[in-house]
Parts: structure tokens; C-alpha cells; sequence
């Protein structure tokens, strides 16, 4: 939990500061498709950092002698 709060932190700081504050005439076409692609680049890279969790599974059960 605290890896993802601080994943969404980083994430929103960068975001805003990189793409929303940077001029005074935001809402043009190139700026949502800019925005967008670094939203499902950040959800990409937050799915990438689970697959550890994911890889990292207890051993299967071990299947019974018949």
C-alpha cells in the first residue's frame, strides 16, 4: 500500500508539473493524446512493478499419490 501512495505521489507531481503547468494555454488535441499516453504509461509501469508479486507466489500444493 505505501509503495503504491507513493507511486501515485510521484506519478501525479511529475504528471501535472510536466504536462498540465507548463504554459498558460493548455486543452489542445496534441495536449489530451500527450496526457493520456502518460497515464497508460504510468499504469503500465505500476502493472509492471506487480508482476514481481505475482511471479513470487507460494509453490503449488503438491498433487496427492492415487
Amino acid at each position: 500500500m505505501t509503495s503504491w501512495a507513493l507511486a501515485a505521489l510521484v506519478a501525479l507531481a511529475t504528471g501535472l508539473s510536466t504536462l498540465y503547468f507548463k504554459g498558460t494555454s493548455w486543452g489542445s488535441f496534441q495536449d489530451y493524446v500527450t496526457m493520456f499516453l502518460w497515464g497508460v504509461g504510468v499504469d503500465q509501469g505500476l502493472a509492471f512493478t506487480r508482476l514481481d508479486a505475482a511471479f513470487s507466489c507460494t509453490p503449488l500444493a503438491r498433487l496427492p499419490d492415487w
